[in-house]
């Protein structure tokens, strides 16, 4: 998978979770009649883990959780104002302001105190809320509305700080990932490691094993004798008329046996040697 293809899946589960988790606090809201004025937006806390995770790109996730909320609010009959479609889609888009940040301090260092993590998240409800708020601009409710997003989203950002902490914490979550999959790509896989591995203690396991290596034994998988494997192999060999790769494998097995058994012996020869002297 190409690092793009990776970034479009990584982001459209982000905002997945983002948008389903959004609409069920929303709807939770208005489930315990406290309306919908006031909710807990998880759609901000994971667009900044989007854009900490894959910059400019990122962006996209909160707009699309947002819009979610309002599907929910029009589905339980609230009337959703222009102002709110604006507010609660173009109005994430002032998380692009927690950009800023990366100009300033690597990631690591962002990640790592929790002073600058708070420092990223204020900045991102900032400016979401000056957006929200402009989009009252010339309106009657132009300063109520600012009074309202700057003093009850004080709650979201702690919300949000509480958010990005915890993912701090987390192995591989709040992460440069251009930078995380580049250094997987750049070190040794340890998969292929563990491979060769198992490839090597297979080997040692099959040269203790008095069993001989066959096609029928492949297909078996391990239910019939010895002897009934070795009668339904014949009529491949015979077949073929040469040499299967089955049966340079057990050549390869018994020349591997045969140095073994030499390296044994001669140790035990230097050992009883040493012994007599």
């Amino acid at each position: 998978m190409s690092l793009r293809r990776y970034e479009a899946f990584d982001l459209g589960a982000l905002t997945l979770i983002a948008a389903v988790l959004e609409a069920l606090n929303t709807y939770a809201f208005f489930a315990f009649g406290t309306s919908a004025t006031f909710t807990l937006s998880i759609a901000a806390a994971v667009g900044m883990l989007a854009i900490f995770r894959w910059n400019l790109p990122g962006v996209v996730v909160a707009p699309i959780a947002g819009l979610a909320s309002l599907l929910v609010r029009l589905l339980v009959g609230e009337e959703v104002t222009i102002n709110l479609w604006i507010g609660y889609t173009v109005g994430y888009l002032g998380l692009a302001a927690c950009l800023i940040w990366f100009k300033f301090l690597p990631k690591e260092d962002i990640r790592k105190k929790w002073l600058y993590l708070a420092g990223f998240a204020i900045t991102g409800y900032l400016a979401i809320d000056v957006v929200r708020t402009l989009s009252y601009l010339g309106s009657d409710y132009f300063l109520q509305a600012a009074r309202f997003y700057f003093s009850w989203d004080l709650f979201n950002c702690l919300f949000a700080f509480f958010i990005l902490l915890i993912a701090s914490k987390q192995a591989n979550l709040l992460v440069d990932m251009k930078e995380y999959v580049s250094k997987i790509a750049n070190n040794p896989n340890s998969a292929i490691a563990r491979q060769e591995q198992n490839e090597k203690n297979k080997l040692e396991g099959m040269s203790e094993s008095s069993y001989d290596l066959n096609e029928a034994a492949l297909l078996d998988g391990g239910t019939l004798s010895p002897e009934e494997l070795k009668a339904l192999q014949a009529p491949f060999d015979k077949e073929r008329g040469k040499t299967s790769i089955f049966d340079e494998e057990n050549k390869a097995l018994k020349e591997y046996r045969d140095s073994k058994e030499k390296k044994q012996s001669s140790n035990s020869s230097k050992d009883n040697k040493k012994g007599k002297d």
